[in-house]
C-alpha cells in the first residue's frame, strides 16, 4: 500500500482556485469560491475518511450478458441481481464482498469464484469457521468440480490436481506461514461466514489471514448481514492497495412473517399473532396486544423454573402447526440439556410418519466399524428412537456422525421437528417452513442477555423452504420470558452487528513473522482491522498536509497603497482584549450593583480548545464557574465551562417546559425537551449576528467608571477599524480565511500526529516486551532470529506452542507415560461447555492433579515473567487451558471403552470426540517438532500415541466424506452388501422407499437379500433374472413363494414388492 496518499487533481485544482482566483486580480469573490477552502478544511476534519478503495455496487445489470459475453460457469436458474453484480466484479478482479440473508444464494458466487480459477488453471481455496460445515461444502463441491480436496485437521484427502481445497481458516493461516508455494497457484480464497471476524477467540485469524494473503490472491467474502461492512471492505482494500467492491442485498426469496403464539384462541382473533412482516415493518398494536395478554400469565405460574414447564404447550403448538401444515419446523433452544428435554417430551405425545429403512440404513452404515458396546450408547440409542418418531436433536454435544445424519434426514424431509442449538443457523442450506423460538433469551458465557438482531436474523432466516413456501414462518413460543413492545422491535429490526476487530498479539503469530521478516512487528501490527480508525487518521493527516502546503505556496495580493493591514490587526486586537474586560466586567457586575447574567436558560458564548467556538445554555449558576448545556453543532451533552471560557454573553434567555426556568434538573431532562432545546440553539445560532449583548446596567447612572470606559474605548475602536480601508479590502479578508485556515490544519496535523504516534508507541511497547518474552525463554535470540525452540514452538498451532515446546526441551515428556501425555495434550485443546468443570476436577486422581500443577507451572513461569516487565496480559486470553478431560482421554488412550471414558468425564459425547481429535492434530505437531530437533523417544511415543486415538467412534468417517448415495435420499449405498428384511413391517417400508421402487445401480450393490421367514415377502420381481447373485431363504419351501418370472413392463408395486432395476 502506498504510504501517501494524496489529493486528487480535481481536488487540488478546487483548491488552488479557491485561493487564488480573482484575489490576485482584486476582483468581487464569489460566496462558492470564498468558503470553498472552509468547506474542504470541514471535511478533512470530519471522523471519517473517503473510501478510496471500497465501493458498492448498485446497478441493476440490465446489460449482464453483455458485460460478461463468456460465463465460466452456466446456471440452470436466472441469476439475482447481487449475484450478477458480484460475477461481474469477480470477472474484473476485483475482491468481492457479498452481504446477503441465509438461503440468498451466496453459494453460487462461490461457485463462479472457483470456476474462475479453473479456467485460469489455477486453484481456489473455501474457508469455513466450523469442521462440518467444511465436509458439507466438500459433499457439494465434488458433485459439480468432482476434483476436491479437504483440510480441517481432522481430515486430508488432497491431490495434485484438486480444483478447489475445502479447509478451516486455522489450517489456511498455518499453510501460510508453512508452505509459502501452495498459494503460488491459487487464484481465489473463498470466506465464508466472514462475520466471524467479530469471534471473540478465533476472529484474529481472519484478519491474520487477509493481512498475510499476496496480492494476486483475489478474495470473496461472504456474510450475513452486517452493520459496517464498508468500513471492513476499506480496511481489506488499504491492506491490498486493491480495489474492493461491496454487493448488499436485503432480497429474502422466500420473505418472512414474524408470528407471537398464544394458548387460548378465544383471548385473541388468532392463536398466531402476526407482530413484524417483510424486513422492517413492526406491527406495534399487534404485539402489544399479544404482550398485555400473555405476560400476566407468566407472573401466575411463578413456581415454573424452566421453559419446558411454562404457560404454553409444545404439543398443542406442534398439533397447530400440523393441522396448519406449517411443518416442518426447526426449534431454536440455547441449551444442550433443553435441546433433549424438549424433544423427550414430544416424543412421548407425538409420532409423525417417518421411513425406519432409511434410518436403519444410515445407522448401520455409519456404526458398522464400532465395537458392541458403542453402538449401544444412550445418546445414539436416544437419537435413533427420537428419529423414529420424526423428531430430531442437533447440537455440539452430540457424536460428530449423529448431528450429520440428523442433517440428511432433515434436508430430505424425513424429520418434521428438529430441537437445535444456535450453531444450526450457520451450515449449508438446510430450511424449513417454521422457525420456532421458545425464549428470545440466551446466556453467552458471562450474562443472560436477548438476542442481538444479528442472532435473531441468522436464525429466524432458516424458515422458507425456496420453490415450496410462499412465506417462512418465525414464531415466538413464549414460556417465561416475552420481551416488552420496544424489546421486540429492536431484537427482530434493530441493525445488525457491526463488524469489530478481535484482534490481538499472540506468541505464535511473532514467531512466524519473525521467522519471515518482511514488515516490522510494528507495520504488521498497524494494518490490522484494530487499527482501521489510525488509517483513517493517516489518510486525513497526509490530505491536510497537502492542503497546507498549498495554503503555503499561495499569496494574497493587495495593489491598494493605502491598505494597511497590519494596522488593521493591530486594532483588531486591541479590540479583542477589551471585549474580554467588558465580559469580565459583566460577571462581576453582580458585585457592583448590576443585574446578574448568571441566571438559568442564558445564552453564552464560550472557548472549547483553543479555536473552537460553541453556544450554550447556562443550568445551574455558581460563584466560581457555570454549567452549561453543551452545544457541539451536532448534539447536545451537559459539561462544566468554567467563566474564563465565556467569550460571550447575550440578552437571549430559554426558558424550560412550562415556562419555568432550567435548573439543575437539566441533567436527567427528557429527550423531547433535550432536544426542543438544542433546535433553539441551532435557531440562535443561524441568528446570532442580530442579537443583542447582555446589558448589565439598565442605566447609564449605575454604570462603574471602569465599565463606561471599556464601552466607550470599545465603540470608539469599532469606529476607527470600519473606517480603515483594509477593512473592505478582499485581499485582507481572504487572507484572514488563509490564516484561520492554517491555523486550523496545524491544530489537526498536530492532534492527528499525537494520536497516531501514541497508538504507535503504545503498539510498539507491547511488541518490544513480548519480545523480550520470547527472548527470556530462548525462543529468539539477540540478533531477532529463532532459535531451534523457537522453530519448534511455530510448529505448535493447535496448542499452546511455548508451554508445550519449553515441557519439550526440559524433557518432561520423554519422562511421561504414554497417557500421561495425552492428558497433557487435552488441557490444550478441550472446550468443555458453559457447566463448571471445577466439581469433576474436585474427584480426579492424585495422579491427574500432579499432571494439572505441571501445566500450571509452566503456564504461571510465562505469566509471573511478563508481569514483571510490567506487560498487560490477559491469562485467559493468552493461556486457555481446560483440564476437565483429563482423566477421560487417558482412560482412552489406556484403551479403556468409550462408555467409561464418558462416566469419567462429566460432558457430552460429542465434546469427547472433538477433544480426541483435535488432540490428533496436537500429536502431529509434535511428531513434527520431535523429528526437527531428533528425539527419536519423543517422536515413537507420540506416534504410539496418536494410533492408540485413531480408534472405534473417534474414527468414524464423516458421512459427507463418504461415496455413497444416501445423502442424495437415495436407498442404494455402494458400500451395502446385505439387505436383511427382518419383518412385514420392514418390508413394507423398503418397499414404499423412492415411490415403491429400490433402485441399484450396479448388479454389486447387493450381494444378498436374505428373509428369515416366508411370510415376509410376497413377490420378487426382476427384470432380469441376472439382476440377483443370490437370494437365500431360511427355509427350502420359501422359494415356492418367489415368482422368478422376468417383468417385461414396470409395475405399480404392490405391498411387499421389491424391483431391482440395474
Amino acid at each position: 500500500m502506498s504510504e501517501n496518499i494524496c489529493l486528487t487533481l480535481k481536488e487540488r485544482n478546487k483548491l488552488k482556485n479557491a485561493l487564488q482566483n480573482k484575489v490576485v486580480k482584486g476582483e468581487q469573490i464569489t460566496g462558492k469560491e470564498q468558503t470553498e477552502i472552509e468547506k474542504y478544511i470541514e471535511k478533512l476534519q470530519q471522523n471519517k475518511g473517503e473510501y478510496k478503495y471500497a465501493f458498492e455496487e448498485t446497478s441493476d445489470m440490465k446489460n449482464f450478458n453483455e458485460s460478461v459475453p463468456d460465463m465460466k460457469r452456466k446456471y440452470d436458474f436466472e441469476l439475482d441481481t447481487f449475484q450478477k453484480q458480484a460475477i461481474y466484479h469477480m470477472e474484473l478482479g476485483e475482491h468481492v464482498f457479498v452481504i446477503a440473508h441465509t438461503s440468498a444464494g451466496k453459494t453460487a458466487t462461490a461457485e463462479y469464484a472457483i470456476s474462475i480459477a479453473k479456467s485460469k488453471g489455477m486453484k481456489a481455496i473455501y474457508t469455513s469457521p466450523i469442521k462440518a460445515l467444511s465436509n458439507q461444502k466438500y459433499y457439494d463441491f465434488r458433485k459439480i468440480f468432482g476434483k476436491v480436496g479437504i483440510m480441517t485437521g481432522d481430515v486430508v484427502i488432497q491431490g495434485e490436481d484438486d480444483l478447489v481445497t475445502i479447509m478451516t481458516t486455522e489450517i489456511l493461516r498455518s499453510k501460510l506461514y508453512q508452505d509459502s508455494k501452495f498459494i503460488e497457484q491459487v487464484d481465489w480464497v473463498i470466506f465464508d461466514e466472514v462475520h466471524y471476524v467479530n469471534d471473540e477467540e478465533r476472529g484474529v485469524v481472519w484478519e491474520e489471514v487477509i493481512m498475510s494473503l499476496p496480492k494476486h490472491v483475489k478474495m470473496l467474502m461472504l456474510s450475513a448481514t452486517v452493520e459496517n461492512a464498508i468500513n471492513f471492505a476499506e480496511w481489506i482494500g488499504r491492506t491490498k492497495d486493491q480495489r474492493v467492491c461491496l454487493v448488499k442485498t436485503l432480497y429474502r426469496p422466500v420473505p418472512l412473517e414474524h408470528y407471537v403464539f398464544c394458548k387460548k384462541k378465544e383471548e385473541l382473533p388468532s392463536k398466531l399473532i402476526l407482530f413484524k412482516k417483510g424486513e422492517n415493518t413492526f406491527l406495534l398494536n399487534n404485539y402489544t396486544e399479544a404482550y398485555q395478554r400473555i405476560v400476566p400469565k407468566f407472573s401466575k405460574n411463578r413456581r415454573v423454573k424452566d421453559q419446558l414447564h411454562g404457560v404454553n404447550s409444545i404439543e398443542e403448538l406442534i398439533n397447530y402447526l400440523e393441522h396448519d401444515t406449517k411443518l416442518p419446523a426447526v426449534f431454536f433452544i440455547f441449551s444442550r440439556k433443553l435441546v433433549m428435554d424438549y424433544a423427550k417430551k414430544l416424543a412421548k405425545a407425538t409420532k409423525f410418519d417417518t421411513n425406519p429403512y432409511k434410518i436403519n440404513s444410515l445407522f448401520k452404515e455409519m456404526t458398522e466399524g464400532l465395537v458392541e458396546t458403542e453402538k449401544n450408547l444412550p445418546q445414539i440409542s436416544e437419537v435413533k428412537t427420537l428419529l423414529m418418531r420424526g423428531i430430531g436433536v442437533h447440537h455440539a454435544g452430540l457424536i460428530p456422525f449423529l448431528k450429520e445424519i440428523v442433517e440428511v434426514l432433515f434436508s430430505q424431509g424425513d424429520i418434521k421437528v428438529l430441537f437445535a442449538t444456535e450453531t444450526f443457523a450457520m451450515g449449508v442450506n438446510m430450511p424449513a417452513k417454521s422457525v420456532i423460538f421458545p425464549s428470545v433469551e440466551k446466556f453467552d458465557g458471562k450474562e443472560n442477555r436477548f438476542l442481538l438482531p444479528g442472532e435473531y436474523t441468522q436464525m429466524a432466516g432458516r424458515a422458507g423452504r425456496r420453490g415450496k413456501d410462499a412465506a417462512g414462518n418465525v414464531i415466538i413460543f413464549p414460556n417465561q420470558v416475552l420481551p416488552s413492545p420496544k424489546q421486540m422491535q429492536e431484537i427482530s429490526c434493530g441493525a445488525p452487528a457491526k463488524m469489530i476487530s478481535q484482534f490481538y498479539i499472540t506468541y505464535w503469530m511473532m514467531l512466524n513473522w519473525v521467522c519471515f521478516g518482511g514488515d516490522s512487528l510494528t507495520q504488521q501490527m498497524m494494518k490490522s482491522y484494530s487499527k482501521i480508525d489510525l488509517f483513517e487518521m493517516a489518510q486525513r493527516n497526509n490530505l491536510a498536509e497537502e492542503a497546507r502546503k498549498l495554503l503555503q505556496h499561495t499569496t494574497t495580493i493587495c495593489e491598494n497603497p493605502e491598505c494597511d493591514h497590519d494596522a488593521l490587526n493591530l486594532i483588531k486586537k486591541e479590540v479583542k482584549d477589551i471585549k474580554k474586560e467588558i465580559t469580565r466586567e459583566i460577571i462581576e457586575a453582580k458585585f457592583k450593583g448590576g443585574n446578574n447574567f448568571n441566571i438559568n436558560g442564558r445564552v453564552i458564548k464560550f472557548r472549547a480548545g483553543n479555536e473552537k467556538r460553541y453556544f450554550g445554555v447556562i443550568i445551574e449558576p455558581l460563584d466560581n464557574g457555570s454549567m452549561v448545556y453543551y452545544f457541539d453543532e451536532k448534539k447536545g451533552i451537559n459539561e462544566f465551562i468554567l467563566f474564563s471560557d465565556m467569550i460571550a454573553i447575550y440578552q437571549k434567555q430559554f426558558k424550560a417546559k412550562g415556562g419555568n426556568n432550567y435548573s439543575e434538573a437539566i441533567l436527567e431532562i427528557e429527550n423531547n425537551q433535550r432536544q426542543a432545546l438544542y433546535d433553539r440553539l441551532v435557531g440562535f445560532k443561524k441568528n446570532r449576528g442580530k442579537e443583542p449583548f447582555f446589558q448589565p446596567y439598565q442605566s447609564e447612572k449605575k454604570r462603574p467608571k471602569e465599565y463606561s470606559s471599556l464601552i466607550q474605548q470599545y465603540n470608539e475602536n469599532i469606529k476607527i477599524m470600519k473606517a480603515m480601508p483594509a477593512y473592505s479590502c478582499v485581499a485582507y479578508k481572504y487572507g484572514e480565511k488563509e490564516d484561520k485556515a492554517q491555523r486550523q490544519l496545524e491544530k489537526m496535523i498536530d492532534e492527528i500526529t499525537g494520536k497516531y504516534k501514541m497508538n504507535k508507541e503504545r503498539v510498539d511497547r507491547e511488541l518490544n516486551l513480548r519480545l523480550e518474552v520470547l527472548k527470556h525463554f530462548n525462543f529468539v535470540d539477540e540478533h531477532n532470529l529463532l532459535t531451534l525452540k523457537g522453530k519448534v514452538a511455530k510448529e505448535m498451532v493447535s496448542s499452546d506452542g511455548m508451554i508445550l515446546t519449553n515441557m519439550m526441551f526440559d524433557g518432561v515428556l520423554n519422562r511421561l507415560e504414554i497417557h500421561e501425555m495425552a492428558a497433557i495434550f487435552s488441557v490444550f485443546v478441550f472446550e468443555p461447555s458453559n457447566e463448571s468443570q471445577e466439581e469433576l476436577i474436585d474427584h480426579f486422581s492424585y495422579q491427574t492433579k500432579s499432571l494439572m500443577s505441571l501445566v500450571d507451572q509452566y503456564a504461571m513461569e510465562i505469566v509471573d515473567y511478563e508481569d514483571s516487565l510490567n506487560l498487560e496480559y490477559n491469562i485467559e486470553k493468552y493461556v486457555k487451558l481446560n483440564f476437565g478431560l483429563m482423566e477421560g482421554v487417558a482412560l482412552w488412550a489406556l484403551r479403556k471403552p468409550f462408555n467409561e471414558v464418558i462416566d469419567s468425564s462429566a460432558t457430552t459425547e460429542g465434546l469427547i470426540v472433538r477433544c480426541v481429535l483435535r488432540m490428533e492434530q496436537v500429536c502431529e505437531e509434535v511428531i513434527k517438532a520431535a523429528q526437527i530437533i531428533g528425539n527419536e523417544e519423543l517422536l515413537n511415543k507420540t506416534t504410539q500415541l496418536l494410533g492408540l486415538l485413531k480408534r472405534d467412534i473417534i474414527n468414524v468417517k464423516s458421512l459427507y466424506l463418504r461415496d455413497t448415495a444416501v445423502v442424495e435420499g437415495k436407498t442404494h449405498v455402494e458400500s451395502f452388501k446385505t439387505i436383511n428384511v427382518d419383518t412385514n413391517d420392514d418390508l413394507e417400508v423398503l418397499c414404499n422407499e423412492n415411490n415403491g421402487e429400490i433402485v441399484l445401480s450396479d448388479e454389486d450393490d447387493v450381494n444378498e437379500i436374505s428373509f428369515d421367514d416366508e411370510d415376509d415377502v410376497n413377490e420378487i420381481s426382476f427384470d432380469d433374472e441376472d439382476d440377483v447373485n443370490e437370494i437365500s431363504f431360511d427355509d427350502e419351501d420359501e422359494t415356492s413363494h418367489t415368482n422368478n418370472k422376468i417383468s417385461e413392463t414396470t409395475q405399480p408395486h404392490n405391498e411387499g414388492e421389491i424391483e431391482i432395476d440395474f
